[in-house]
């Protein structure tokens, strides 16, 4: 996982690309995005490649990568963005 902090509130695009790379210690090349605060992943999606589904409430990109995902978020500050 790899945990991102934000040091003030803002909204703007987020876009996240699956690129098939991996670390030589990694089992796979999955990226997952789970639920943030009280909103659903898919709420905000502006675009995504056929690559991501949603998964039990997740969005994960496993297959046909690369594959991107854009979505616009409303984040606060001291809260953090999880991949």
């Amino acid at each position: 996982m790899l945990p991102v902090s934000l040091f003030s509130d803002t909204s703007d695009y987020v876009t996240v690309v699956d690129t098939e790379d991996r670390n030589v210690n990694s089992k796979g090349t999955e990226v997952w995005i789970p639920e943030s605060d009280s909103r659903r992943p898919e709420e905000t999606i502006v675009s995504r490649d056929p690559g991501w589904k949603s998964r039990e409430g997740v969005l994960v990109c496993y297959k046909n990568q690369p594959a991107a995902i854009k979505s616009f978020l409303k984040l606060k500050a001291g809260r953090f963005l999880i991949f």
